[in-house]
């Protein structure tokens, strides 16, 4: 398991690096296709867990504009395709081309309870997974972009790392933790969570300190980061968790060995996207 994990996350470090620091035309290409490849490895996952629960949804619908979504922000922020149409009217269109086809659907199938519940498992996939994880592409293509992703990535990341670590640390002491919410996710302590947004807010500052001129991040915005990026992400962990223990499932797929599924991988960014993204826009 622990070989496993290893490689995979060598694999997937590798793969995300060639995209952030490779200076050639090649690497928003090579990141692109990451992006489209995890996003429909995702919904995969997120369909099958909604299908244990009943109601499939509609995993080729939503994956379709998923994609297209994805496609369009980054022809769109990359400057590829150029067009007098802002941007958000494109976006926006796409949303509503999807929510439209998502309701025709409905119409066709007699089984209406069974339809509107199809329709509002496909509407929470692809608001909660494709359009919150757009706004990385739009920070990939922006200024320094790379650097930002990497960023943003990393300080969230970190906090899981830290949580866990800090968790398993006080988790020794006589009684143990205080647990956060048992009934979700019964490993995460209060002092894991207090653990995650230390680290978060060091590694916060850290880039701040080797890249604060590229990044355009004062201290204080650094801090404030590093604390709410660590809240945003334990919400979309707890997301995630959600749904597995409502499947009864351990992990929500098995496409990483050694990591589980890739919601498993992603659910602890697919909050922070937008309000990162928010941030740098009006920095």
């Amino acid at each position: 398991m622990l070989k496993h994990r290893i490689l995979s996350g060598i694999f997937f470090i590798a793969i995300f690096g060639v995209s952030v620091f490779w200076n050639s035309v090649a690497a928003p290409i090579i990141f692109m296709a990451l992006s489209c490849t995890l996003l429909k490895l995702a919904f995969d996952e997120f369909f099958q867990m909604t299908q244990i629960l009943g109601y499939p949804g509609f995993p080729k619908l939503t994956g379709f504009f998923g994609i297209l979504l994805f496609v369009a922000t980054g022809l769109l922020y990359g400057r590829v395709f150029v067009s007098d149409i802002p941007n958000t009217v494109v976006e926006n269109t796409l949303v509503w081309g999807f929510v439209v086809s998502a309701i025709i659907c409905v119409f066709r199938d007699q089984n209406f309870e069974c339809s509107v519940m199809n329709l509002l498992a496909s509407a929470g996939g692809f608001l909660c997974i494709a359009w919150t994880l757009a706004f990385l592409i739009k920070i990939y293509f922006i200024g320094n972009g790379p650097l930002l992703v990497f960023y943003l990535i990393l300080t969230t990341k970190s906090a899981d790392i830290g949580g866990y670590a800090v968790g398993r640390i006080t988790g020794l002491r006589v009684g143990g933790n205080r647990k956060l919410v048992p009934a979700i996710s019964p490993m995460k302590s209060w002092e894991g969570l207090i653990g995650g947004i230390a680290l978060s807010i060091l590694v916060s500052c850290s880039f701040v300190y080797l890249l604060g001129g590229k990044l355009m991040i004062a201290y204080p915005a650094a801090i404030l980061l590093g604390f709410i990026l660590t809240l945003l992400g334990l919400v979309g962990d707890l997301s995630i968790s959600v749904f597995k223990r409502a499947t009864k499932l351990k992990d929500s797929g098995t496409s990483l060995p050694g990591f589980g599924g890739v919601l498993d991988l992603l659910d602890s960014l697919l909050f922070v996207p937008p309000i990162f993204y928010c941030f740098i826009s009006l920095n």
